[in-house]
């Protein structure tokens, strides 16, 4: 992923997002026409579970894994995103948001145990899955390699931002957390391996 294709999701992201200031945190955000297909949408049989042999994560089961990837899925919803942006403010590009504006929230996948204690602090903003609401996704970073974990980058409407902070604060497993937003994509990078360095030292 680029720097250039990171600020033109943050872009349209926002423009997408701001217009729906009165959005309620459960359900505000999510859009029925960019709704990602969710293998949990589907019949499956009693007690399916990821694969542990293939080192398959709660989410990546949740998200489809083997059937598209992460990056497939974020790359489909920011398309579908775009589209209707154009066509619905066909003028946007000419008069682009503040980048800065709110916060963009990291969630680790790998992390996730889908306990339910962010859904239910943060009144829905964040899911049973510890995922942000679709509408807000930026993009996504593998952190491992073949994409066995994900990185997902959401925005955070400031409007928001607290209910978010209640949801993170009362996460189990640490697989969520906060940056400035920023669209400059070296910064944040450096502070997601900053993060990653931290972990690793409060494990020795």
């Amino acid at each position: 992923m680029d720097a250039e294709l990171f600020k033109q999701r943050l872009a349209e992201t926002l423009a997408w997002c701001l217009p729906k200031a009165g959005a309620t945190a459960r359900d505000g955000l999510r859009a029925e026409s960019l709704k990602p297909v969710l293998i949990h949408d589907r019949e499956l049989p009693p007690g399916q579970k990821p694969d542990a042999r293939k080192g398959e994560t709660w989410f990546q089961f949740l998200m489809g894994a083997g059937e598209r990837s992460w990056a497939d899925v974020v790359a489909d919803l920011a398309a579908r995103r775009a589209e209707e942006l154009l066509q619905a403010q066909p003028g946007f590009k000419d008069n682009l948001p503040d980048l800065t504006q709110g916060h963009l929230l990291l969630f680790e996948d790998d992390l996730s145990e889908l306990s339910g204690t962010s859904e239910t602090a943060s009144q829905g903003f964040i899911n049973a899955c510890d995922v942000a609401p679709w509408d807000t996704w930026v993009d996504f970073l593998p952190k491992s390699p073949a994409q066995r974990s994900a990185l997902l980058i959401s925005w955070v409407p400031p409007a928001f931002l607290a209910l978010v902070e209640a949801g993170i604060a009362a996460n189990e497993t640490d697989c969520l957390w906060l940056t400035p937003c920023t669209p400059d994509l070296p910064a944040l990078l450096a502070k997601r391996e900053a993060h990653y360095r931290t972990l690793e030292r409060e494990e020795e």
